[in-house]
């Protein structure tokens, strides 16, 4: 599997005053239908990944075996060129058509893109089953579409969705983190690490006891120690 990322630092100098604000910025912001991007639009445009224009970028090759396991990786600089661009809408409705057609082909795609793409699913849900095999969890909530509404409070919304496209490139964004951070911590470079610290067991303990008083039976498999496990059947 590769997976390329534009090389933004190309367009950018370091320190520069383009560099400074994006710092200062962070990230790109999401408010509902509105995006606060981190770069200017030119910049932007100079680093998307677009279908038949060279763009410098930094690739993770991992190969994979069927079961989703990792042999091993490397990371490369290079100049790819992107062959052929779907929208996520694109990429399931044609996943639909050739499944439901016993193995068609849509007019609009050759057969080798899609077999790429079929394959790229199924790899994704290898790796997805190794992950919840190490003891991840996923939070089966209801679809919302809600962002904000003005002068009314809209809350979290928190969606994950099952649509298999979606899934294969969440499951390889997840992939393409871990295999960077072991490669930082292999060269003991110094890194932003994304990670969830173990709960206080006493904490969890008081929330056990509040379900029960509301009459939701949970339960710890060992009451000294927290595993991932656990919260999967909470």
């Amino acid at each position: 599997i590769c997976i390329h990322l534009s090389d933004v630092a190309y367009h950018i100098a370091p320190d520069s005053p383009l560099d400074r604000e994006a710092l200062r910025r962070g990230t790109s912001i999401c408010l509902g239908n509105t995006v606060i991007p981190i770069l200017p639009e030119n910049v932007r445009q100079a680093c998307a990944l677009v279908q038949g224009q060279e763009r410098l970028a930094l690739s993770l090759l991992i190969v994979v075996d069927a079961t989703g396991e990792v042999a091993g990786f490397e990371i490369q600089p290079s100049t790819i060129e992107v062959d052929y661009q779907l929208t996520y809408s694109q990429a399931e409705a044609a996943l639909d058509f050739h499944h439901q057609k016993e193995g068609a082909t849509p007019s609009e795609l050759s057969a080798s893109v899609l077999e790429n793409l079929d394959r790229l699913c199924q790899l994704g849900q290898a790796i997805r089953d190794q992950r919840i095999q190490r003891g991840s969890f996923e939070l089966a909530l209801p679809e919302s579409h809600r962002f904000f509404e003005i002068e009314e409070p809209s809350g979290v919304v928190v969606r994950l969705s099952n649509a298999i496209v979606q899934c294969m490139v969440r499951e390889l964004s997840i992939l393409c983190n871990q295999c960077i951070g072991e490669h930082l911590q292999a060269l003991g470079i110094p890194a932003i690490h994304c990670v969830h610290p173990v709960p206080d067991l006493e904490d969890v303990q008081d929330a056990i006891k509040l379900a029960s008083n509301m009459g939701v039976d949970l339960w710890l498999e060992d009451e000294e120690t927290l595993y991932p496990t656990d919260f999967k059947q909470f």
